[in-house]
């Protein structure tokens, strides 16, 4: 299956009922500071997402930023963007869904001891999308386990923050 990273990126204004078209949502994943991550399914692909929405009025300008620094990371081990919604009231932030949990949430389990060689696979992966972000001018600014995404076939995926 190609990753969902080589997918052409989408920006569209749309209605709730537009993007409902191409959207649904299933369920809630968690909280951010501007609004909920929810679960999501593309119904032109059948593939699983993840739809970060965005309280335009709590958001002022951090919700631009975000997609202007999101666009410049495209990186196997960085969270794709996928799409930019404009639904009125929000933006619909579609990303690929790391299905895995984060890091933090894998470490917290005593069953998912991790080898030194899994700890070596996983610093080089991190230390590999950091130098991406740096080298498209981005700072992540909060890097810590519950901010790396785990998925499959890569073990992590650094989820932003800038």
């Amino acid at each position: 299956m190609a990753r969902q990273a080589d997918r052409p990126f989408e920006q569209l204004k749309l209605t709730k009922d537009g993007f409902l078209e191409l959207y649904s949502v299933d369920g809630p994943l968690g909280e951010g500071a501007f609004g909920a991550v929810m679960r999501g399914t593309d119904k032109r692909s059948g593939e699983g997402i993840a739809i970060k929405m965005i309280d335009k009025a709590q958001a002022a300008g951090a919700a631009d930023e975000e997609i202007r620094v999101w666009r410049l990371v495209r990186h196997p081990a960085c969270v794709c963007l996928l799409g930019v919604y404009d639904l009125t009231q929000y933006m619909a932030l579609c990303c690929e869904l790391c299905a895995g949990g984060t890091l933090l949430d894998r470490l917290a389990k005593a069953e998912d001891f991790m080898s030194e060689a899994q700890a070596q696979r996983l610093a080089c992966e991190l230390l590999a999308a950091l130098l991406h972000l740096h080298e498209v001018g981005v700072a992540h600014r909060d890097i810590k386990p519950a901010n790396v995404l785990c998925t499959a076939p890569s073990p992590l995926e650094l989820a932003q923050a800038h």
